[in-house]
């Protein structure tokens, strides 16, 4: 009998993936969506925070992806914060959540609220993994723990039709995209 061992020798470092989406608030709530960060099977969930004079907190305007992009800046900057809109404001990522998945994750689309929906819903993750799946998560406030909520796997046994559990790595990573009505 025969076993496979993985031991992670190093944490990731290198970023594949990123999205922002209002995974751990509504909406509703204003305020910035959340920047959400693959590193190979490792998921990252950052709180975008501004300080100082400005506008208050917004929910979905088109001033997001500029927040975004001067967070990121932020934390690419040697001084560890970046004046964003002529410097009326400071922006910075706060760690909300940290995650090892079980799998190398190969594409991640964000599920938004459907049209019509309660102000309150957050959106949920499509996350594409390597060997095969294809996995739903939401965000649980009161655990702080991701709840799977549908999970998809395309490998069968040998001569059905499928994938092999023995070639379960595809050759080229699963591509995972989402319609603004939030379908897969």
């Amino acid at each position: 009998m025969s076993f496979a061992i993985h031991k992670q020798v190093h944490p990731p470092t290198g970023v594949d993936h990123a999205v922002a989406a209002y995974f751990t608030h509504p909406i509703g709530d204003g305020g910035p969506p959340n920047l959400v960060v693959t590193q190979a099977n490792h998921l990252t969930i950052f709180a975008i925070r501004r300080e100082g004079p400005g506008p208050g907190p917004r929910g979905g305007g088109g001033d997001d992806a500029a927040l975004i992009a001067a967070a990121v800046a932020a934390v690419q900057s040697p001084a560890g914060g970046s004046r964003a809109g002529g410097g009326s404001h400071e922006v910075s990522l706060e760690v909300v959540a940290e995650f090892d998945l079980h799998g190398t994750v190969g594409s991640v689309a964000v599920l938004r609220r459907r049209f019509g929906a309660p102000r309150n819903q957050r959106d949920a993750l499509l996350i594409a993994v390597r060997e095969s799946k294809l996995s739903v998560v939401e965000f649980d406030p009161a655990t702080l723990t991701l709840v799977n909520s549908s999970l998809h796997s395309w490998e069968t046994s040998v001569g059905s039709g499928g994938i092999p559990s023995a070639q379960r790595v595809a050759p080229l990573p699963p591509l995972a995209a989402a319609d603004p009505e939030g379908r897969c």
